[in-house]
């Protein structure tokens, strides 16, 4: 039975099953009464404004290494500002993951424009707050 909320756009019904990913990893379903196939994609939880600075994809598709390898990166590349050698070399120390300082910077010049917006937006919270309580 469909556990989601989808219907089927040809005859409206709500008896799907799975029916396998496409290729960018996207869920398909296929109607049980019609055999229509329908995809359902992928919400993307990333501002327009954002988004539209980044350039390339901000997708995660085709990246060897996990979300957290990732994040754990770019987090003590932008906030510590530590050097790509020497979280390379942290990666493999605590996490065992060999990871090139290559590939580390590449990941910062793709999502550097994303993580500045967002940091930009973080410091004038944090002025604001600090208005207030003062």
């Amino acid at each position: 039975m469909n556990k989601t909320n989808i219907k089927c756009p040809r005859c409206h019904s709500d008896q799907l099953y799975k029916f396998g990913m496409d290729k960018q990893a996207n869920q398909k379903y296929q109607c049980k009464k019609c055999n229509h196939v329908i995809v359902q994609y992928h919400n993307t939880n990333i501002d327009l404004a954002s988004s539209e600075l980044v350039s390339g994809s901000l997708s995660m598709k085709g990246m060897r290494f996990p979300l957290n390898t990732f994040l754990t990166a770019l987090t003590l590349y932008f906030l510590n500002n530590s050097s790509t050698r020497a979280i390379a070399q942290f990666l493999w120390v605590t996490q065992n993951i060999k990871v090139s300082h290559v590939t580390i910077a590449s990941w910062t010049n793709k999502f550097a424009p994303f993580f500045k917006l967002k940091a930009d937006k973080f410091k004038e919270n944090l002025k604001r707050i600090n208005k207030i309580s003062y």
